[in-house]
């Protein structure tokens, strides 16, 4: 360690740091950390040592925290240490960490307000440091210390004070957006000053204290006005990407999608980039949202940013048939010359049935690209097998041939495309039987289950090659294995013996996976045997209610015929889902029942006029769930009756 200390760090071993703890454990660290920083020795390393130690991921405060405080704001009182805008950075978080009511009664957060409260002088001069970089910083730490400071006045008296000397721009900027940030209604003061470098601080500041006073396109004017100053604000990082989260902080949907809207209509590149990243993030949350969005999204189309089309062509991808209205330009952008454009046109088109995606889509499957050149992942880019499945049904007698060239190469264990490939097969019925060699080799291998779920598809095509299936069923160990491929066996052929035969053998369903192949397997029986079948998941229904709530068991319940049970069973579903598909299951249950379940027309009618969605906003995939369940719900009050 370097010998030279440029603080003394008095009483520094009088401290009993090996009974005090942080994070990391005991805190008999501390002591060599801060004379490090104290000497500019190994400065990154011991900072960020002390930074662990002091932030608990658990949110709380340590005992060791209020004496390492003291002397943290001992070091960015010494000029010659040259980590201290970081050292004020530290201490801003520790004190918005203090903040946090759930802190507030804390005894180490006290001790640590305390010391803090303490050395008050030292902390309000920081204001006023010769170094610009500490005093960026600072402007944060002082607004977090005024909210919990008796002497609130006084630091907010000095910080406008500054403002009026101070000379760099994005200091001056940064303190009407950390003022504001921290509540605290003085920065309305320097939110008054007149000058249209600061316009937009001011706006920003005034309209976080009250979002009624700034209109949302006052806000974006200044934002995008062409004399702003955008190195003076950190919102234009990155060509404005971040602008949207600097213009609506919270995730408040109506106002965001008040910004959004405007900054796609107005915005230009990162701006624009950023906005559709906040408009898919808002999509996946609401459904409103979507319903708005989607007249601007085909402007956007029209970018000269090969990202951007991108990124829009993705988002109208996820409402499917309602991107409808765009199909003219997105079928032009096939041929746009960017592979990843003409990708995301395709998966767009094909989420709408339209056929003019099948051939960039076929394209992609004979080069068997399954990231198909994406350099973005937003949550709504395609996969290869998804955009197959949705071209194989509507289009057999064009995919097919194209997938069984592809799928004839298929090993004994597919990989993730070949496995979803073998799925959009299988959906086309008959018509998709084909690569036997390939389908015979998984159905002898120690993972048959592709196999049966495409034989599952193709029915009757594949009859000759029941012996095959027949010969699984009477060596596979696993006895849910065993059902299902008797199952599938029945299936093909048609024979019910070995099905009857393997369910004889199973006894009563092992849980709620057994419970629903019954059911789905009884349908496939005579009605005789299809009776006691049912009658024995009936049984594990009724002695399970905790698993009411999980998938497979709406269906099993109104299988099984008795009603009252049912709707018992669909209103646990619905108000307790294990998750989101349980809920689409219970509607479409709900509407098989029909008018005998009317006592759940509040609960479908609640899934129908929420705004948010029931799903996780996670991209696509939430979004397509979340308009399926909506879709249920439909047909489950139409069912319903008036």
């Amino acid at each position: 360690m370097a010998s030279e200390q440029y603080t003394p760090l008095d009483g520094l071993d009088d401290i009993p740091w090996a009974q005090l703890r942080h994070a990391n454990g005991k805190a008999s660290d501390i002591p060599r950390r801060l004379r490090a920083l104290a000497s500019n020795w190994n400065m990154r390393d011991q900072f960020e040592g002390i930074e662990l130690a002091l932030f608990p991921p658990d949110g709380g405060i340590c005992s060791a925290s209020a004496p390492t405080v003291r002397y943290l704001v001992e070091l960015v009182g010494t000029p010659k240490v040259r980590i201290r805008p970081d050292i004020v950075d530290l201490l801003a978080r520790l004190v918005m960490r203090l903040n946090d009511p759930g802190q507030q009664p804390d005894p180490h957060a006290v001790a640590c307000r305390e010391t803090l409260l303490s050395l008050h002088d030292r902390v309000i001069m920081l204001v006023k440091d010769r170094n610009a970089n500490v005093r960026r910083e600072a402007v944060t730490l002082l607004w977090q210390y005024a909210a919990m400071s008796p002497r609130a006045k006084e630091i907010e008296k000095a910080l406008v004070a500054r403002d009026v000397r101070e000379k760099e721009l994005a200091i001056r900027v940064k303190s009407r957006l950390e003022g504001a940030a921290a509540g605290r209604t003085a920065v309305l003061r320097l939110a008054e000053a007149v000058d249209e470098r600061l316009r937009l601080a001011n706006l920003l500041a005034r309209r976080a204290l009250d979002r009624e006073s700034v209109s949302a396109r006052e806000l974006v004017e200044a934002a995008l006005a062409p004399t702003l100053p955008r190195g003076a604000y950190s919102a234009w990082v990155n060509d404005g990407h971040h602008l949207i989260e600097a213009l609506c902080p919270d995730e408040n949907v109506v106002a965001r999608m008040e910004i959004i809207r405007l900054l796609i209509a107005r915005g230009t590149g990162g701006v624009l980039s950023g906005a559709l990243g906040a408009a898919g993030a808002v999509m996946a949350k609401s459904r409103s949202a979507t319903r708005s969005l989607l007249p601007l999204l085909g402007q956007v189309l029209f970018d000269d940013d090969a990202q951007i089309r991108t990124r829009a062509a993705d988002l109208l991808a996820s409402v499917g048939e309602a991107g409808t209205p765009h199909a003219g330009r997105l079928a032009s952008l096939l041929a746009d010359g960017d592979p990843v454009v003409e990708m995301a046109a395709a998966w767009a088109l094909a989420r709408q049935g339209d056929e003019r995606a099948v051939t960039t889509v076929l394209r992609a499957v004979k080069e068997n690209s399954d990231k198909l050149a994406y350099h973005h992942l937003s949550g709504f880019e395609p996969e290869l097998g998804d955009m197959v499945k949705e071209c194989a049904p509507r289009y057999p007698e064009r995919v097919v041939p194209v997938l069984h060239a592809v799928l004839e190469k298929c090993g004994p264990e597919p990989t993730s495309v070949q496995y979803q490939l073998w799925r959009a097969l299988a959906a086309c019925g008959p018509a998709g039987y084909g690569a036997e060699d390939a389908l015979t080799l998984m159905l002898a291998s120690k993972r048959p289950e592709p196999a049966l779920m495409a034989f599952e598809g193709f029915g009757s095509a594949a009859a000759h090659l029941g012996p095959w299936i027949e010969a699984l069923v009477r060596v596979v160990q696993d006895r849910w294995l065993e059902l299902w491929a008797a199952r599938v066996h029945c299936i093909v052929t048609g024979d019910k013996e070995i099905l009857r035969e393997v369910l004889d053998s199973l006894g009563p369903p092992e849980d709620w996976r057994f419970a629903h192949a019954f059911v789905r397997s009884a349908v496939l029986l005579d009605p005789a045997d299809r009776a006691a079948v049912l009658a024995r998941a009936e049984r594990w229904v009724r002695d399970n209610p905790d698993r009411w709530g999980m998938f497979g068991v709406p269906e099993t319940v109104v299988a099984c015929g008795d009603t009252e049970l049912a709707v018992t069973v669909l209103t646990r579903a619905l108000d307790a889902p294990e998750y989101e598909p349980v809920i689409l299951e219970a509607l479409r249950a709900v509407a098989k029942v029909g008018s005998p379940a009317k006592v759940l027309r509040s609960r479908v009618l609640a899934v129908l006029e929420r705004d948010e969605r029931l799903t996780e906003p996670t991209g696509l995939r939430s979004i397509v769930l979340d308009d399926r369940i909506h879709a249920a719900a439909l047909d489950a009050l139409g069912a319903l009756g008036s």
